[in-house]
């Protein structure tokens, strides 16, 4: 099932453990946009696809540790 994020400004999830200290600070501030989701929610459904809304989890390492390197 596709999870879209809906969380208007999502929060820095730290979901790695070990690493050092600085690597617990990286921010990512981007906006979240949960219309937009809901648009895309929409769309999935109309094509077969379940998904569900997720208005609480934040950015884990696989969304903030790319977009901010780029």
């Amino acid at each position: 099932m596709v999870t879209l994020q809906t969380y208007p400004n999502p929060p820095m999830l730290y979901d790695y453990f070990g690493f050092p200290p600085e690597t617990y600070t990286v921010q990512y501030p981007a906006a979240g946009n949960p219309t937009l989701a809901k648009e895309i929610e929409v769309l999935l459904q109309e094509n077969g696809i379940a998904s569900a809304q997720d208005a609480k989890r934040g950015f884990d390492h696989g969304h903030f540790i790319p977009l901010r390197m780029m």
